[in-house]
């Protein structure tokens, strides 16, 4: 079990991703993949504390899709995994060294970062 204190970081780590996502795309000087990179990161982060927060098990792994596979089938709406697939295709460019997305592309994902953890938020106890 984790601590608190881990947990909480945990948090406070996720929406330090979001912060920095959001001032590289400011300052629009094309580091797409990395915005790309964060935005993944503060979604999976925020996914995992709240399934911490619930006493939900879950696995050692990165795939956003799988994590919120993990919340009760009446917790999350059904755009959800479409938006978790939007992120998923960041992660595969990532590993699989492809063009980075584009700024339209990063742009899309942040607002399907933020509906996914907007009601990832909302799930009670």
């Amino acid at each position: 079990m984790a601590s608190p204190e881990s947990v909480a970081a945990l948090l406070s780590r996720a929406e330090d991703c979001l912060r920095t996502a959001e001032e590289i795309l400011e300052k629009d000087d094309g580091r797409t993949g990395v915005i790309a990179y964060h935005i993944t990161q503060y979604v999976e982060k925020t996914i995992k504390f709240k399934l911490i927060e619930l006493d939900i098990t879950f696995p050692r792994t990165h795939d956003i899709e799988k994590l919120l596979k993990l919340f009760p089938d009446e917790a999350l709406s059904k755009r959800q995994a479409w938006h978790a697939a939007v992120l998923h295709s960041f992660e595969s460019i990532r590993r699989h060294d492809e063009m980075p997305p584009t700024l339209k592309d990063v742009k899309f994902g942040l607002i399907c970062a933020k509906n996914i953890v907007a009601e990832v938020s909302e799930i009670k106890p």
